[in-house]
């Protein structure tokens, strides 16, 4: 089994693993950390929490620490790359990634890869499994990083109705009512809500409706509105 085994896992958290081909696990087990499992190729039953369906190639399913899942079927040459990571590890990924709510999601979140994106993950893992022990904790991270990116694009929505609303962020857009405030503009606005332009970025496009337009920010009955 091709995987990378770091006798350290407690230490330092990471481990990941390309089963190429390999039969799945089909007994019902769950993980006290997180993982995220990618089908790269084929396409398998995967039971979790009970309730089977079908995840087919360029899928990936982000599993929190007690949820039980197994394998019920998989097609011939079936190979996942699978990342498994603690909840320490998660929860900076998370707040990087506006995803803070994951973990009050009914099911764990299902999200599709684009070609390319497929492709990027897989070279990533192959140059993990290559490279020297020592080096390897930073390109696993970075591989966490890209899958976070995709789930934050495509559920990010869903998942930010799990929580309230970031509390910095409403208290800085109320600022940004004050006449002073709008017309200082967008600096204004990052350094009243701590935020920085990427994570503004991810707000946007993962977590409220917030559409760029123009330079500064107007408020707006759907949410802030930025002007460009």
């Amino acid at each position: 089994m091709p995987a990378q085994d770091f006798d350290n896992f407690e230490q330092n958290g990471l481990y990941f693993q390309l089963t190429l081909g390999r039969k799945l696990m089909e007994t019902e087990h769950y993980h006290n950390y997180y993982e995220l499992i990618c089908v790269l190729s084929g396409s398998c039953v995967h039971s979790i929490n009970g309730n089977a369906s079908k995840q087919r190639q360029g899928e990936v399913r982000l599993l929190r620490p007690g949820d039980t899942h197994c394998f019920l079927s998989q097609e011939r040459d079936t190979s996942l790359l699978s990342v498994s990571f603690f909840r320490s590890i998660a929860d900076a990924f998370f707040r990087a990634y506006m995803l803070d709510g994951i973990d009050e999601l009914t099911e764990p979140p299902l999200f599709s890869l684009t070609v390319s994106e497929l492709l990027s993950c897989w070279r990533a893992g192959e140059r993990a499994l290559a490279t020297e022990q020592s080096d390897n904790p930073r390109l696993v991270r970075l591989l966490i990083g890209q899958f976070m990116s995709a789930l934050s694009l495509r559920c990010g929505r869903d998942i930010s109705t799990a929580n309230e609303p970031n509390e910095t962020f409403l208290q800085a857009l109320e600022s940004m009512n004050e006449l002073d405030a709008a017309a200082e503009g967008m600096p204004a606005f990052l350094r009243l809500s701590n935020f920085s332009h990427a994570q503004l970025c991810r707000y946007h496009f993962a977590a409220s409706s917030i559409s760029f337009e123009n330079d500064g920010i107007l408020p707006s009955p759907s949410g802030p509105t930025f002007k460009r």
